[in-house]
């Protein structure tokens, strides 16, 4: 493996390697799971997804945030709206063409998109409409990516890896619950607090 190209020691390390049949069946104009593109995007939207998942909590709690950072807020909606548009073209194994991955996209999670983007992005990102960001959380797998990646670098043996990878997704998914959890009970306690 030393002696592999470095752009073939990552595709190795990282099971980005495509079968050969399957490669000339692809549509160049669809963006196929496990491809390269798709495992950087994921990488990518690691970062908009923990902001949805732990800053907007704040921003509902506390809607002096939203103004202090709206430009923070716009930036990082852009890329939830470049993956909604996306999402049409991402193709599986099972739905080759644009129109079978499309009826994918829009019998699956294309409703929680349409929630968690245009509501707030025809506002003007509203701090009223920030808890329908909170739907995001079915893209949990952008909020795991980091740490998957962690333990595709640090643990060699692929069924300690896999294990250590469950755990740390499962402790993660528990402390961003505690942490809406948290959110719900200051907005309860802010709103029992008397005015002044």
């Amino acid at each position: 493996m030393n002696d592999l190209p470095y752009q073939e020691k990552w595709q190795m390390l990282l099971g980005l390697e495509a079968d050969e049949e399957e490669q000339t069946k692809k549509s160049n104009y669809l963006i196929y799971d496990h491809s390269n593109a798709i495992w950087y995007w994921e990488i990518l939207m690691s970062i908009p997804m923990w902001h949805s998942m732990c800053f907007n909590p704040l921003v509902i709690v506390w809607p002096d945030f939203h103004a202090k950072y709206i430009y923070y807020i716009w930036f990082f909606e852009m890329f939830w709206v470049a993956d909604f548009f996306l999402s049409f073209f991402r193709a599986h194994k099972d739905f080759k063409t644009l129109k079978e991955s499309s009826y994918r996209y829009l019998t699956g999670l294309f409703i929680f998109d349409m929630i968690t983007t245009w509501p707030a992005f025809y506002s003007g990102q509203s701090p009223t409409l920030h808890w329908l960001k909170l739907f995001r959380v079915v893209h949990y797998e952008f909020f795991v990516k980091p740490v998957d990646l962690l333990m595709w670098l640090l643990v060699k043996e692929k069924h300690m890896r896999n294990n250590y990878s469950k755990l740390s997704n499962y402790l993660l998914l528990t402390l961003l619950f505690a942490h809406h959890l948290a959110c719900v009970w200051l907005i309860l306690g802010l709103r029992d607090q008397p005015p002044g």
